[in-house]
């Protein structure tokens, strides 16, 4: 009976212990609060980037960021493996006006999983370029990938892949 159990107990310890978010995570992916997450060295603009986070993962898309804790975790990420590179994040706003003006509280800010836009990561000038195009968003080096700046969608970047794991 007491071998039994001792048995019985090990293997619960190892199912949970495979049943945590580092198990269901791929190689090379990075877990956290029931995600994984990878920087990707490949220079993509943002829309081929969101297009490889979707073929690397059932679910994936470029990493939205919901709290300031989930940036931390992603500008360690983003610090340790992009390379000295600005990266990617999947962050993109569609104009609702023309107007200058208009450059922060005139975009409709979507990240591309879905999940509600309300964390902000501004750097403290806000959005900062005056483009005439769909505004993309980047994790800035510079900043040490904790803040974002708007870039140009075409210039070819590093970029961060998300994704849920199916349990």
């Amino acid at each position: 009976m007491g071998r039994f159990i001792f048995v019985s107990f090990g293997l619960l310890v190892v199912f949970l212990s495979l049943s945590g978010t580092a198990a269901d995570c791929p190689p090379d992916w990075s877990p956290y609060q029931g995600y994984c997450y990878r920087v990707f060295n490949e220079l993509q603009n943002w829309a081929d980037a969101e297009r490889a986070c979707r073929q690397e993962a059932e679910g994936g898309h470029l990493a939205s960021i919901q709290s300031e804790k989930e940036s931390a975790f992603v500008a360690g990420l983003a610090s340790k493996d992009a390379q000295g590179k600005d990266v990617w994040i999947g962050l993109n706003c569609t104009r609702k006006s023309n107007m200058v003006s208009q450059l922060f509280h005139g975009c409709n800010w979507e990240w591309t999983d879905g999940s509600p836009f309300g964390y902000q990561s501004w750097n403290q000038r806000r959005p900062n370029k005056v483009l005439r195009i769909k505004y993309c968003v980047e994790l800035s080096f510079l900043s040490g990938h904790r803040f974002w700046y708007v870039e140009y969608c075409l210039l070819l970047q590093n970029f961060i892949c998300k994704f849920q794991p199916q349990v």
